[in-house]
């Protein structure tokens, strides 16, 4: 059981807002900015949080998007080499790359398509990148990762958490973007039914260190998250940004960061 609940997190993190956002058929919604929302589509709810270190824009980067008839929700999340302000220029860009991939249908074909451009536009690397996409009617979650950190599953039926890995394969895979312009980008998928949730995050979340610099770490958020499957999904985001306090202490942060937490319709 983790030591962790509900009650913890109004004394460790500031309670957010309720505002919310509802994305729409054939509607983009997202950026680089700070952010603490709940957003919506008929597939599914999520609760995002996303800060730069240094309070103003960052370079961590998502967006979310539906499509013309209402079946494919997608979300993207990515986060560029550096972090606050010095890096929203290309944040910027690369969020608007992002949004002019949208029409491709396979989530593999987004992460080439960007990596084409940066390698192109002659950026040093660039930064990780994931893209995952929900088909409604099918109960599928397809997924793609250009060396971002996995997200965390959690099944309803077995009350637990896991990373979700993706697919392996022969030769170069899933480099970040613009290390190299020919990398194969494979796409994931696994079938997930309603109630299942998932944990989409950046990496400012798990190396978040104390004063000592001992990093948060991807086991021991897994460890605290296990008995906090069916919490409300804004508690849950609330409960892993007390995580990440409780961890730090009083030690500054050093890193953007980006979490969103997502329930499948």
């Amino acid at each position: 059981m983790s030591p962790w609940s509900t009650a913890d997190v109004a004394g460790s993190v500031p309670r957010a807002s309720t505002e919310s956002r509802r994305v729409r058929c054939s509607e983009v919604w997202g950026g680089t900015h700070d952010i603490d929302l709940d957003v919506r589509t008929s597939a599914l709810s999520s609760s995002i949080w996303s800060a730069a270190c240094d309070g103003t824009r960052g370079g961590d980067v998502y967006y979310f998007s539906v499509c013309d008839h209402d079946m494919l929700t997608r979300l993207a999340i990515a986060d560029v080499v550096g972090h606050g302000a010095s890096v929203n220029e290309v944040g910027d860009w690369l969020y608007d790359s992002m949004v002019h991939c949208l029409n491709d249908g396979d989530d593999a074909a987004v992460l080439t398509e960007l990596n084409r451009m940066a390698c192109s536009h002659q950026l040093e690397m660039l930064g990780t990148a994931a893209v995952y996409s929900y088909v409604r009617g099918r109960h599928l979650l397809h997924f793609c990762s250009a060396g971002h950190p996995p997200a965390l599953l959690y099944r309803q039926d077995a009350r637990a958490w896991r990373a979700l890995e993706p697919a392996t394969g022969p030769g170069l895979a899933g480099l970040p973007l613009a290390v190299m312009p020919s990398v194969a980008y494979r796409r994931s998928t696994v079938a997930v039914t309603p109630g299942d949730r998932l944990l989409i995050l950046t990496d400012g979340l798990t190396e978040s260190a104390d004063g000592f610099g001992r990093q948060l770490g991807m086991e021991r958020l897994l460890e605290t998250l296990q008995g906090l499957g069916n919490v409300p999904l804004r508690d849950l985001k609330m409960a892993v940004r007390a995580i990440r306090a409780s961890h730090m202490g009083s030690a500054p942060a050093r890193d953007d960061v980006t979490l969103a937490v997502l329930e499948f319709h």
